[in-house]
């Protein structure tokens, strides 16, 4: 084996995690290892190919693999939907990512319970990482003050292109009006801000139904 700086066994030596103690989840092991040695070097980590039969990874998983993130330095896409990883899962991958990471374009949460705490950590990430284009975080139970903690990157991280938030129902009119005006005050760096399924002025009138439900309000 020789590492990048041609000394047999310096990467490995010097990777994050203790990749052969690690038994919790057969498939991200066998991914830690790939990261690990990097032949064949990693560019794509997903639930439904790498990480598939095996279950969900859950929060701790994915603590370990954001500690093992800065050492895939050719990793682009990262697609982790349905893996359980909560709040602070998505804290570990972001701060993993933000360490790492000038290489990801593709970030893919989706049906992960990652409520407000972790969209602030995308947040987070998005407001320090100018490669990611794609962010994917339908479905997290994600609220006003989520969406409105990744207002700022929307308005200033003029790489991403598109950011899902549909089949987040606990998001209101007033978690909705902050994302459009966001997207809006891009000017000539347009995004997509994907809020809901059906076109624009469905989704206002499910919202504000909502809203008015929630107020007592008809």
């Amino acid at each position: 084996y020789l590492s990048r700086s041609g000394r047999p066994g310096e990467a490995k030596q010097n990777f994050p995690v203790d990749v052969e103690s690690y038994n919790e989840h057969v498939a991200l092991k066998d991914v830690l290892r790939r990261m690990r040695d990097s032949q064949p070097a990693i560019t794509r980590i997903s639930s439904s190919h790498e990480l598939k039969y095996s279950g969900a990874i859950g929060a701790a998983g994915a603590s370990v693999l954001g500690r093992a993130l800065p050492a895939a330095t050719v990793l682009t896409h990262l697609m982790l939907p349905n893996q359980r990883i909560g709040p602070e899962g998505a804290a570990a991958l972001c701060a993993g990512l933000a360490e790492h990471n000038a290489s990801v374009t593709y970030l893919d949460l989706r049906s992960n319970g990652l409520m407000d705490a972790g969209a602030r950590a995308v947040a987070d990430l998005l407001g320090t990482d100018r490669k990611l284009k794609i962010v994917s975080l339908e479905a997290n139970r994600i609220g006003d003050e989520g969406a409105k903690a990744l207002c700022p990157a929307i308005t200033s991280d003029w790489c991403l292109q598109r950011l899902s938030l549909s089949q987040n129902h606990e998001i209101t009119l007033a978690g909705y009006d902050a994302l459009r005006e966001a997207a809006a005050s891009r000017g000539r760096a347009p995004i997509r801000v994907v809020t809901s399924e059906g076109e624009e002025p469905l989704i206002s009138e499910r919202v504000r139904q909502r809203s008015r439900a929630r107020s007592g309000k008809r």
